[in-house]
């Protein structure tokens, strides 16, 4: 999405307030009529992006957190350029300025960065709204195809999926993910509400950009095991029919696996319907890992049981990323 030359990365609606517009990673289109969850976890801004070129030598973006606190990491290109909490109903003036050491470097030193150097990239945590941008005056632009990563993942699952656990959300499995195959990150999870909806498979599968896709689906679900595999079908067919190559797994390892009694069968049940229906089809396109080899140790957990501390997501990441390195190329 693109408003004002600015490109706003994984934003798919705005909602407009009286002091500025909130980001919305999926359409209020797509969410109507869906659950209250996947309408409330689709208004948080996690792992989306302001994205914008400007040869101003400084330039202030003003941003509020509508709920609780929110977190913004600055980037210039692949660079952290600084890191900002923001507080609920406070409106932030965050200051972008040109480092100079990494100005005056060769241009050689950015040869494997996957984003042109001079890309501002305001990375979000949080329910973010914007206020405003000032440049002083120069012009500002969105950034070119060429500056940045030529291929896009799509990411959907839960709440692992959308990060929750990790203390910084550039360091979810989702972004590690994608940085270590060089590509951008399209993350979709939602925590608390990944119900493998029809709404958002269509929306999915009518998208033109991402390339290949990375699928967390089933624990939300595990209190309706016959609606989950009706839903899952469709999904996975859906996302199939798109003829770009896919990445299921099974539930991730967590305590569940570890209880006596009816979660641990019921996630059992749901691996088993997801590897039927992957056996189903061409395997030069679909890949299925194992959940429990990517969440293998307690330590990735944190004491909860079941989401990745910020160490753990980034173990997660590379581990996923062993399974699948060679089938999304």
């Amino acid at each position: 999405m693109i408003i004002d030359n600015v490109m706003y990365h994984n934003v798919d609606g705005i909602i407009k307030r009286p002091y500025g517009m909130r980001l919305l990673r999926y359409s209020e289109g797509v969410t109507e009529n869906l659950e209250y969850g996947v309408k409330k976890m689709s208004g948080y801004a996690c792992n989306a992006e302001m994205r914008f070129v400007t040869e101003a030598p400084e330039t202030f973006v003003s941003l509020m957190s509508e709920i609780g606190e929110a977190h913004v990491t600055v980037y210039y290109g692949d660079c952290v350029l600084k890191e900002f909490i923001l507080q609920e109903g406070v409106i932030t003036r965050i200051e972008l300025y040109i480092p100079k050491v990494l100005d005056g470097l060769d241009e050689s030193f950015y040869k494997n960065n996957l984003f042109s150097k001079n890309v501002w990239r305001l990375h979000f945590k949080g329910m973010i709204t914007v206020c405003g941008i000032d440049s002083l005056g120069y012009p500002i632009r969105p950034p070119k195809k060429e500056e940045m990563p030529k291929k896009t993942i799509l990411c959907y699952g839960s709440s692992i999926s959308h990060g929750i656990g990790s203390a910084y959300y550039p360091v979810t499995y989702v972004n590690v993910l994608a940085n270590l195959l060089g590509m951008d990150c399209l993350a979709k999870g939602l925590a608390g509400a990944c119900f493998c909806n029809t709404k958002i498979a269509q929306s999915f599968a009518e998208r033109n950009d991402w390339d290949c896709a990375f699928l967390e689906l089933g624990i939300n679900m595990i209190w309706a095991p016959d609606e989950f595999l009706k839903r899952f079908e469709y999904f996975a067919d859906t996302m199939y029919k798109t003829g770009k190559k896919l990445v299921f797994t099974t539930i991730f390892d967590n305590n569940r696996y570890y209880e006596d009694g009816d979660a641990k069968n019921t996630c059992m049940e749901f691996d088993a319907m997801i590897r039927k229906k992957c056996n189903e089809f061409d395997k030069e396109r679909v890949l299925l890992i194992d959940g429990r080899d990517i969440v293998c140790e307690s330590g990735i957990l944190t004491a909860d049981g079941t989401h990745p501390s910020t160490e753990g997501h980034m173990k997660m990441g590379y581990n996923i990323y062993e399974k699948v390195k060679d089938f999304l190329v």
